[in-house]
């Protein structure tokens, strides 16, 4: 069969390799579709720490041809969805169900004729899905692990800095999640264009007007309650968390390359991430106190989550409608800040 063999920088060569074969539990893939990733145009200019010869694309489709031992004989002939990346089964990351970042994990181009993979790592399609459409569903997955991590607020205010298909798709998805106002930033007008059709109720060319003043001109100063960097630069990381109201959430959606730093005033999320107290807060702890004479020095408080990367649970979830989970009916209500401190404080995810 034939492969597209990545040799460096933009170098590419077609190699005859002999057929994968599917051994106990795997199944052979046919390649209907394989996606251009953004990260894959990334490593061809070195932004990415991949190392040549290998065969990219991460976001494929196909139809099984062959499965190994102890595999159902009824997914032969079947369109499927196909995850690029299986994990040892045996660490923490796998336990967790995060197997793109187990330390022995497997990534399967799809830059091929046919792949072998685990049948854990195919999923049939629904009919209605066509294998090039659904060879969207693993960057969707990615934008959906994010938006998984926390709990839309109510009423949310969205805004996503970057129209790309990974912009577009956090903001199509963010709005199934609950999203009341979608807010879109790019320079491009197709891409606006696209983002107002997809439900987008404010777009922004902000290479025309102030990201800034029209953000919080629209949020009358607080800021967006969710903020999503879907283009992969630091400078605009940084310009999302200014962007993000006190407890808001920051969804890095784009990924920067290697060796990339953020420039940041860590003021601006140091009351988030180690503690700025609340009435509900203080009174809450004053028992705690009165309880235990002896106090002992507090640990140091954790850092932010880290963020989400195509977990399995999100990957075919991520082609179905997801729908707004309301919050439990005795939930109570977040304490915000007190009014007098005004400090961007989000959550990463």
């Amino acid at each position: 069969m034939k492969v597209a063999t990545w040799r460096g920088e933009s170098r590419f060569s077609i190699d005859e390799v002999p057929d994968p074969v599917a051994g106990p539990g795997q199944v052979v893939v046919g390649i209907h579709t394989a996606g251009i990733c953004g990260t894959d145009i990334h490593a061809t200019q070195g932004l990415f720490p991949w190392t040549p010869p290998m065969v990219l694309g991460h976001e494929y489709t196909g139809v099984v041809r062959e499965v190994g031992r102890g595999v159902n004989r009824g997914l032969i002939g079947r369109a499927v969805g196909c995850e690029p990346s299986y994990g040892c089964g045996e660490c923490a990351a796998c336990a967790a169900g995060r197997t793109s970042q187990c330390p022995r994990a497997v990534r399967v181009g799809g830059f091929a004729e046919r792949v072998a993979l685990p049948a854990k790592c195919v999923h049939p399609l629904p009919k209605s899905l066509d294998p090039v459409t659904a060879a969207l569903t693993e960057p969707a997955a990615c934008c959906l692990a994010g938006l998984e991590t926390f709990r839309m607020p109510r009423a949310a205010t969205v805004l996503v800095i970057g129209g790309g298909i990974m912009g577009l798709l956090t903001m199509a998805i963010a709005r199934h999640r609950g999203a009341r106002r979608l807010i879109l930033s790019d320079p491009i007008e197709e891409r606006r264009q696209i983002a107002r059709r997809l439900g987008a109720h404010v777009v922004i060319d902000p290479s025309k007007e102030s990201l800034r003043d029209r953000v919080m001109a629209l949020t009358k100063d607080r800021g967006a309650d969710v903020v999503c960097e879907a283009v992969g630069k630091p400078e605009l990381v940084a310009e999302a968390i200014g962007l993000t109201r006190s407890t808001g959430y920051v969804q890095l959606v784009g990924v920067n390359p290697k060796g990339s730093r953020l420039p940041l005033d860590l003021w601006d999320v140091h009351p988030s991430i180690c503690g700025t107290s609340t009435t509900a807060s203080f009174t809450s702890a004053a028992p705690s106190v009165a309880a235990r004479p002896t106090v002992a020095p507090s640990p140091s408080c954790p850092s932010s989550a880290s963020s989400g990367w195509s977990p399995r649970a999100s990957l075919w979830r991520a082609w179905k409608k997801p729908s707004p989970t309301p919050p439990p009916a005795t939930a109570p209500r977040p304490s915000s800040p007190p009014a007098r401190v005004r400090s961007h404080n989000p959550t990463f995810v």
